[in-house]
């Protein structure tokens, strides 16, 4: 490993470089369970130095690795309200928390109370890809088509799952190391074979994406 949890981190910066290796490179060698509780510790150690920023990002990082890892979904349930009221209550980072909060709910069906700690401007899938274009972030629009990818796909929608998954293609950050490259991959491949078998036809472009 490069760099290893430092308890005597004094600076931003540290904490910030540490952040980063857990998102871009861990994310390669590591389950993202380990990277989450990595992060976490990244959390506790910014808010130590009072580095509220990147506290917040490393939280906000923390939970889409136990969201996107596999992680039991009624035990994120349990604690994501407080988690997304605590990023909210900073002003910073809201349209990633939301985005975890819309496809938690899509994937449990139960409703989580977290629009109104950002004040009622983001309430649905289009608040938050009317969010990412206006402020032209485009990494959070490659995730928006990516979770937006994840809830056709597990609904069974193979068409629009695939439709999500080209326009998220066609994001700039399609090819920069981050976990969502590594499901949009993945589901891309299994959406692609669903399809060719539903399908049928000499379709050797999905077939070829699924292999």
């Amino acid at each position: 490993k490069i760099i290893k949890s430092n308890p005597k981190k004094n600076k931003d910066s540290e904490v910030r470089t540490e952040l980063l290796l857990h998102v871009s490179i861990d994310v390669y060698f590591e389950s993202p369970r380990n990277i989450s509780s990595k992060l976490i510790n990244s959390y506790h150690d910014a808010m130590q130095l009072g580095h509220v920023d990147s506290a917040m990002l490393s939280l906000v990082n923390a939970w889409k690795f136990r969201l996107l890892g596999g992680h039991n979904l009624s035990m994120i349930l349990q604690s994501f309200e407080d988690r997304v009221k605590l990023v909210a209550k900073h002003g910073k980072f809201s349209t990633s928390p939301a985005l975890d909060s819309i496809l938690l709910m899509e994937l449990t069906g139960k409703s989580i109370d977290c629009f109104s700690v950002f004040g009622d401007s983001i309430c649905s899938w289009d608040d938050l890809k009317s969010e990412a274009e206006s402020s032209h972030n485009s990494y959070w629009l490659y995730q928006f088509h990516i979770y937006k990818m994840l809830a056709a796909y597990w609904r069974g929608d193979y068409m629009e799952a695939e439709e999500h998954f080209f326009a998220a293609l066609a994001c700039p950050n399609a090819k920069m190391p981050q976990l969502p490259s590594i499901y949009h991959t993945f589901f891309g491949g299994l959406i692609a074979l669903q399809l060719y078998r539903k399908v049928g036809g000499n379709d050797d472009q999905r077939l070829k994406r699924g292999r």
